[in-house]
């Protein structure tokens, strides 16, 4: 493991889906989705399959810290990750992005869900000190595509793999596999 080297994974819709309820569902209202689920408030929360197994395989990998990163606010991040038991070093949340993430790691991947164009992927960006992407440069294009890897889209699916082969992804972006 080299000094600086980190894995941040993004929370929504790359480790779980969440749904606003009405006043008369609860998440039991998701019978059809065998993962686990929970309810915080008004909002019903699924996990994505394989999360908890993704975690795991990049502690396993030895690389360095796993943060957790969301554009969410961090009750609603720390809640979640608590209720799961996500085993993550340390949490990034909406409000402490800014000159928190990216502390002088010199070899990262971020897994997002989000293309690297979306102006939530590119303002977690730039809160980590990478520059935007402004559809035009090849070379920043390459620089994204070496640390960014991009699972399928979960959005509750139950028969979801999207996150299987993730972390020898990482293991292979950050050159230890």
């Amino acid at each position: 493991m080299s000094i600086g080297t980190c894995v941040y994974v993004d929370l929504d819709e790359t480790l779980i889906h969440t749904v606003m309820l009405d006043d008369r569902a609860s998440v039991m209202a998701f019978t059809n989705y065998p993962g686990e689920k929970l309810q915080i408030g008004k909002y019903g929360v699924m996990l994505r399959p394989g999360a908890i197994e993704l975690l795991k395989s990049l502690r396993g990998l030895n690389l360095g810290p796993v943060y957790l990163l969301t554009h969410s606010v961090s009750e609603y991040a720390n809640t979640i990750s608590e209720a799961f038991g996500f085993d993550v070093d340390e949490i990034f949340p909406r409000e402490s992005l800014i000159g928190k993430v990216g502390r002088g790691e010199n070899n990262f991947v971020l897994i997002d869900d989000l293309d690297s164009t979306h102006l939530i992927f590119q303002m977690k960006a730039q809160a980590m000190g990478i520059p935007l992407i402004d559809g035009t440069d090849d070379v920043l294009k390459e620089y994204f595509s070496k640390w960014h890897i991009q699972p399928s889209g979960f959005v509750g699916d139950p028969s979801d793999n999207g996150l299987d082969g993730i972390a020898d992804m990482v293991a292979i972006a950050l050159g230890v596999a």
